[in-house]
């Protein structure tokens, strides 16, 4: 199945989402995407079982650079680009560190306790 289930499907969705804005705003057939798909087969595993998530999220930043501009700079009439710096809509609260134990805390997303005394 696809990598990052839902993940790698809504990020799909939104390059072709943004080809068919780019190619509606230069005049094409509403039928024409801009997009080939080269970053689709980065979502699936290799033979070798390879998991190539860093190559789909490389090529996804490049296709939104082609289509929309650079990091900081992008324009999109349909989609809205968040600074990840301000606020980051997409963040899941969950580690595969086991000594994390699924504890806010542990994951440094939380104050941690103050040690009042040596060793305590």
């Amino acid at each position: 199945g696809i990598l990052h289930a839902d993940q790698g499907a809504l990020a799909e969705t939104i390059l072709e989402l943004l080809a068919f804005e780019q190619a509606s705003l230069a005049g094409a057939d509403h039928t024409v995407s801009g997009y080939d798909h080269a970053c689709l087969k980065h979502l699936f595993l290799t033979k070798r079982a390879i998991r190539p998530w860093l190559l789909y999220c490389d090529c996804f930043q490049q296709v939104l650079d082609q289509l929309v501009g650079p990091y900081g700079s992008r324009r999109s009439g349909l989609v809205r680009f968040v600074n990840p710096r301000h606020v980051d809509v997409n963040f899941v609260p969950n580690s595969l560190t086991p000594a994390h134990a699924q504890d806010l805390r542990n994951m440094r997303l939380l104050p941690l306790r103050r040690v009042t005394r040596m060793g305590a």
